[in-house]
């Protein structure tokens, strides 16, 4: 099974060469790649990406300058590969050992499969617990079903094809509505704990505030999906 490893990015210079990094160390004897989406960046991350050279042989960079959110960079990423397979993580991230063979593996039964996030390692302390997360190992669930998280998530492409990717009306919890249209289409998400994501938290005040006005706008459109879905009945966002 070939794969591609997509990375959408919006001015993440500063941590993407982490990424890269951990990636680079991954362990997996099959064909795979890795395309980083350069997503609207007026940074240096293009830059980044292209002078990265134990990836040098298996990376592409792709530019991107229309959408405003990462289902729109996601999809660029998918359009640009020829894999079976794709697995998406984000620049400012950093993947496990282990996290790209457990995913593959884990679809070589299932269509779809995500890992477990860990919050604590690249984040203070207090920030890790003002946010109410941590390294606890259960699946995630939004109305009593599990979900992929969109930094640690493994889709084979017929799956993706059947549910036509993350829906881009979504800004923020475009996961959570992309797992529910997968359950209701009979794709259940298999959860691999040992495929591990150290996620980073933003730090500024305003990288805050716009994480929170994508979830907020979006709360609304995945409320009135749930119902439109039938299956998964009303639930509160």
């Amino acid at each position: 099974m070939k794969v591609s490893v997509i990375i959408p990015c919006h001015n993440e210079s500063a941590h993407l060469a982490e990424q890269l990094d951990a990636l680079a160390a991954q362990q997996y004897d099959g064909a795979w790649d890795v395309i980083v989406v350069d997503h609207r960046s007026t940074d240096r991350t293009a830059e980044v990406a292209s002078a990265h050279v134990p990836l040098r042989d298996r990376l592409q960079v792709v530019r991107v300058d229309d959408g405003h959110n990462v289902a729109r960079a996601r999809r660029a990423g998918v359009e640009a590969s020829d894999a079976d397979a794709f697995l998406f993580c984000d620049g400012d991230d950093v993947v496990a050992p282990g996290w790209l063979a457990g995913l593959v593996a884990a679809m070589q039964e299932a269509p779809l499969a995500t890992g477990l996030v860990d919050t604590a390692r690249l984040n203070p302390p207090a920030l890790a617990r003002s946010r109410g997360r941590g390294r606890g190992g259960a699946a995630p669930t939004f109305a009593g079903h599990p979900f992929v998280s969109g930094c640690n998530v493994a889709v084979r492409r017929d799956a993706w094809e059947s549910l036509h990717g993350f829906d881009e009306a979504f800004g923020g919890l475009e996961d959570i509505e992309f797992s529910l249209r997968a359950i209701v289409a009979g794709i259940p998400v298999r959860y691999v704990p040992d495929a591990v994501v150290y996620y980073r938290y933003r730090s500024t005040a305003r990288a805050l505030w716009r994480q929170a006005s994508y979830y907020g706008a979006s709360g609304p459109l995945l409320a009135r999906r749930c119902v439109e879905l039938g299956q998964i009945g009303r639930a509160h966002v």
